[in-house]
């Protein structure tokens, strides 16, 4: 499983959200702002981070969205991905 998978098969389950905000406080803040500038596709750094929740809500499989994603995958723990996706597949059962 990948993070982008987790964006096309997001639905707004409440343990799909539990998931993304477990995942979300186990990345420091300054790589939620750097994948908020990939995710927006903007070459300026702003302060703005981004939730991951509001990432999947607004996912439609954008070049920079996947890239971004693949960027965020590549700097979470493989301990931390495993940890997320059982969460994640527990949501959706």
């Amino acid at each position: 499983m990948r993070l982008i998978d987790v964006g096309k098969f997001y639905r707004g389950l409440a343990q799909q959200d539990q998931a993304l905000d477990w995942l979300q406080k186990q990345i420091s803040p300054a790589i939620i702002t750097e994948f908020a500038q990939k995710w927006r596709s903007q070459s300026i750094v702003t302060n703005s981070p981004i939730r991951l929740i509001d990432a999947c809500k607004f996912y439609r499989a954008a070049p920079n969205q996947n890239q971004a994603l693949d960027w965020l995958e590549g700097r979470i723990s493989p301990a931390i991905l495993s940890e997320f996706f059982g969460r994640w597949q527990n949501a959706n059962r």
